[in-house]
């Protein structure tokens, strides 16, 4: 609520491992919004995701992806 007040809006770039079991792992912001609230928002967010892993000869493996997560506030968003 308060950075749609504030109008905060950017991108946050994480980068995330992915466990065999598509669970993420540790997670790690290398751009930042700008907004450490918004960054905050973003690494929460991804700790409920699920992915599909990466195989390696046919067996999932872990990775490390990167992921970006855009915040943009449209006009009917935007509060007084």
């Amino acid at each position: 609520r308060l950075s749609r007040i504030r109008g905060e809006e950017g991108t946050v770039v994480l980068e995330v491992e992915v466990r065999p079991d598509g669970s993420p792992g540790a997670i790690r912001v290398v751009r930042s919004s700008g907004y450490p609230r918004l960054n905050r928002a973003a690494v929460e967010g991804m700790k409920s995701a699920t992915f599909s892993p990466a195989l390696r000869g046919g067996r999932p493996t872990g990775q490390t992806i990167r992921v970006a997560i855009t915040f943009e506030l449209r006009d009917e968003d935007r509060l007084p």
